[in-house]
């Protein structure tokens, strides 16, 4: 499945119109920054809320009937029940970091992948790889579909304190938005969307339909409490908060961590069970 640029790029004039910094980045225009922002784009994020267009951000979609047992050998991270989410490493076989994407069981046999960095491309092709493997002429994963979703939806992240308050405003028929670690489909108004809140943070990540993104962007910032923030803001942000998160940011460096950190973090089981644990050390 190729990757849907339109969609991608469906709120760049409303980028434009905000004085947003544009950076074209494999074909979708990225925001770095908005001239002109009440307060600092940091300062909301710690303090009131941002709504940062993520599209940058790839997805990528596990399924099949075996998409269990992919997922699970490739990840290092928790064994996710229907509904829940985590950051996790994907290692290869000589415990490097290929990827520390966020995961989302969405399904019985249904994954999907966030990786906001350059490293989603060697996620893609080890997970295809994986897929394929023979071993002892069998092939374990063969049930296992991997696929680029990337534009199906697009993803905004609302972050900040005051960011529950304002989803649950949206909320109607008893829907609730997720606890922290989980995700459900809800309607925020009549829009159906996945929304996802982030393990032990202030964030809600929104994977809306392409034709409804414009219509939530501007209804969030009808919000006075609700600024945008541009992709430069949020990565300092984001990596005060995941301290992995700056070594991998370079898909270029060979980066390995120590079992210890892996599991301090919270991106690596206790257990092992997944490729790349034995060479840890």
């Amino acid at each position: 499945m190729g990757v849907d640029k339109d969609a991608l790029n469906t709120l760049t004039e409303e980028h434009l119109l905000l004085g947003g910094v544009l950076e074209e980045r494999e074909g979708v225009a990225v925001p770095l920054s908005y001239e002109s922002t009440p307060i600092a784009e940091e300062e909301a994020l710690e303090n009131a809320c941002g709504v940062t267009d993520v599209s940058c951000m790839h997805l990528i979609l596990i399924s099949g009937e075996n998409a269990s047992g992919l997922f699970e050998a490739a990840w290092a991270g928790k064994v996710l029940s229907v509904g829940e989410c985590s950051f996790g490493a994907v290692l290869a076989g000589d415990g490097s970091v290929v990827a520390v994407p966020c995961a989302l069981r969405t399904g019985d046999h249904e994954y999907l992948l966030c990786d906001v960095t350059s490293r989603w491309e060697a996620l893609k092709e080890w997970l295809i790889w994986l897929s394929n493997l023979v071993v002892e002429e069998q092939t374990p994963f063969s049930d296992a579909q991997v696929s680029d979703v990337t534009g199906s939806l697009v993803p905004l992240l609302v972050t900040g304190p005051k960011a529950r308050t304002i989803l649950e405003d949206y909320l109607h028929d008893g829907e609730k938005l997720p606890p922290q670690g989980s995700v459900v489909s809800l309607h925020l108004d009549k829009i159906l969307t996945i929304c996802t809140h982030i393990h032990q943070s202030n964030a809600f990540l929104l994977l809306i339909p392409p034709a409804y993104s414009r219509i939530m962007w501007r209804s969030l910032l009808s919000f006075t409490e609700m600024q945008p923030v541009g992709i430069r803001a949020l990565t300092q942000f984001v990596q005060t908060k995941l301290p992995w998160m700056e070594p991998i940011s370079d898909n270029t460096k060979h980066v390995a961590f120590s079992k210890q950190e892996l599991e301090q973090w919270g991106i690596a089981r206790h257990n092992g069970g997944y490729i790349g644990a034995r060479a840890l050390v």
